[in-house]
């Protein structure tokens, strides 16, 4: 199996993350995927066991030098690496904490790392949409690790004089070529560590198609896929990703979690690398010219939301959401265009996404007499505004995304969702029962192959999405190449959702390729099925 290599530019993380901060004292050492290791580029580690390959590379904010390093473990032969590490502005709280919702810092209920089983998507939050840092905020800086680190290839000593003539043969020597196998490099920009969220499952899971791909999954003979993930944790270090992953030589980049996309999506769609397959977090991300999104991640879900209540014949609608930019944006732009030309009368209600008590803000909602609600609230919100609703006597129909579908919501305030709608992108085995044997096999294949890399992420919902954006990317390679214009031409199954791959399905979002959503009712009797297939995507 061809090695991974990582990229990681942003602040480590102090007490559950892959390594140590920049002022830490421990050495840099990390294992992160089972039987392949990762380079986390970070303070000089006297033991780099760990490391198995380290590339490092950027454009417009340092140079990184790079050699190949393999893991000790494996008994093989292990070489230091000079590092540069580049590290990104302070956070400040005030501007984006909890862009992702409350408490979604790194390592306090994030995405990726929920048992639930219901990813709650970036839906919410605000981001910096320039790299300029803002007053009160440290500029980047650079750190270059000592020439020292680099082990020296030992002397050599000549051989003794002798005055005997050599013996000769007359047989040829015997020569042994070894050819390395072609590659495809793949690069990944995903966000981890940051206090606007962090989301490491969709690159364990995007890791575990890799795996599986070079692990004999395809036809022997295919080129091997070597995985180049880029960690980002802000704005700063969002677009010194995209540039470092083209300077490192990735045919193509797999979109990952990124709310700071509108600058890293600046770099890569000037680029004549293409972003194959991946998930939309933002509008912008789904605007893109040069990419193909296989997951429709937020914009899909809202969109199809809005064609849920058109489908099921509702006149108006209240649509909640939390108050944050990123929120309106998502509403904006694929809830409230296609209200509005179905001729569904609508009203937004914010909640701030801080709120303990929310019966007041709920307020103009519980009052508009409205025949349907769509919640789009992070999972946070979730249950409050079930409660108040319940509270407020309201019985027109909920439409909830499935943010507000997970496992411990539906156990605690279920009873007050029905009768509702229930939306999701990837089956979870709370639908197992209105779904077809197919796409249930499909999830428990693809949970098996994600517990081989991370036994722990096997049945996580945002892994379950790295997946899928990784065997889209390895089949469009398999099948045509790099080239943009004929990616999933010919329609690869989503394998874990509902519909195929349609990458031509939307003139103003041509990025995106999935935007069929499964919906179902929600009863005293639990969903009833089969689901309905909506998409508020496809002819836009």
């Amino acid at each position: 199996m061809f090695p991974h290599r990582r990229i990681d530019v942003g602040p480590a993380l102090r007490s559950n993350g892959p390594h140590e901060g920049p002022n830490a004292s421990s050495a840099t050492k990390r294992c992160c995927l089972t039987r392949t290791t990762c380079c986390y580029v970070g303070p000089v580690a006297a033991d780099r066991s760990c490391v198995n390959r380290g590339v490092l590379a950027i454009a417009a904010v340092a140079a990184l030098f790079a050699a190949s390093c393999t893991s000790s473990a494996d008994g093989e032969e292990l070489r230091e690496i000079d590092i540069v590490t580049v590290y990104g502005s302070e956070h400040d709280s005030a501007d984006e904490e909890g862009a992702f919702g409350p408490g979604t810092a790194a390592g306090e209920g994030t995405v990726g790392s929920s048992s639930a089983g219901t990813v709650e998507m970036p839906v919410v939050g605000d981001a910096p949409t320039t790299t300029q840092t803002s007053a009160g905020r440290s500029s980047a800086t650079t750190t270059a690790m000592p020439s020292s680190s680099t082990i020296a290839a030992p002397a050599t000593t000549a051989a003794p004089a002798t005055t005997a003539a050599p013996v000769t043969s007359s047989a040829p020597p015997v020569t042994t070529t070894t050819v390395a196998p072609e590659k495809w490099i793949v690069g990944l920009l995903n966000q981890e560590g940051s206090q606007s969220g962090s989301f490491p499952a969709f690159r364990v899971g995007v890791s575990a198609a890799v795996n599986w791909a070079n692990g004999g999954g395809y036809v022997p003979g295919d080129r091997v896929i070597e995985l180049v993930p880029c960690i980002s944790i802000d704005a700063t270090t969002s677009a010194s990703c995209a540039q470092m992953l083209l300077a490192s030589g990735s045919d193509v980049v797999v979109h990952g979690v990124d709310a700071f996309s509108e600058v890293s999506r600046a770099v890569l769609d000037v680029s004549a690398t293409p972003t194959l397959g991946g998930i939309a977090v933002r509008p912008n991300d789904a605007r893109s010219s040069n990419a193909v999104l296989s997951v429709g991640g937020p914009p899909a879900e809202h969109a199809g939301l809005a064609a849920a209540v058109v489908s099921q014949g509702f006149g108006s609608t209240a649509i909640v959401h939390d108050e944050t930019s990123v929120a309106a944006d998502l509403v904006a732009e694929f809830i409230i265009p296609i209200l509005e030309a179905a001729g569904v009368s609508h009203v937004e209600v914010p909640i701030p996404v801080d709120t303990v008590d929310v019966t007041a803000a709920l307020g103009p909602a519980a009052g508009s007499d409205t025949d349907s609600w769509i919640v789009v609230t992070n999972s946070g919100l979730c249950q409050p505004v079930i409660v108040s609703r319940a509270n407020y006597g309201v019985t027109s129909a909920p439409f909830f995304s499935s943010s507000c579908t997970a496992d411990d919501t539906i156990l605690a305030v279920g009873h007050l969702m029905q009768p509702g709608f229930f939306t999701t992108e990837l089956v979870t085995p709370f639908w197992y029962d209105v779904v077809s044997p197919d796409l249930r096999d499909a999830r428990s294949l693809a949970s098996a192959i994600i517990a081989q890399t991370d036994p722990s992420m096997a049945d996580d919902q945002l892994a379950l999405m790295g997946y899928v954006a990784g065997m889209a990317v390895i089949d469009q390679l398999r099948r045509g190449g790099t080239s943009l214009a004929n990616a999933f031409a010919q329609t690869a199954p989503q394998i874990l959702g509902p519909g195929e791959l349609d990458c031509g399905q939307s003139v103003t979002f041509p990025a995106m390729c999935s935007g069929d959503i499964l919906l179902a009712r929600f009863t005293v009797g639990g969903l009833v099925g089969p689901p309905e297939i909506v998409n508020g995507i496809r002819g836009r």
